[in-house]
């Protein structure tokens, strides 16, 4: 998005983790309705990893600020 779109990156990082988040949820969702995550056994590890995800996101969120949105060229 940064070099395709020439979005900055921090709007980038937003609009993606958005779009991630969404999924992810509908996913999960899909996953309880079908009883795929039974109470116990494989819910707790998707909590787990939920929270995880959230602090990173926050985390990557705040970390893109720092990157600088020139663009560079590699060879």
């Amino acid at each position: 998005m940064v070099h395709a779109l020439r979005f900055p990156p921090h709007i980038a990082t937003a609009t993606s983790q958005f779009v991630v988040a969404f999924i992810a949820f509908s996913s999960t969702a899909m996953h309880l309705a079908y009883g795929d995550l039974q109470s116990g056994t494989s819910l707790y590890p998707a909590m787990a990893l939920a929270i995880g995800v959230a602090a990173g996101a926050q985390i990557g969120a705040r970390l893109s600020r720092r990157v600088d949105g020139g663009s560079s060229s590699a060879s």
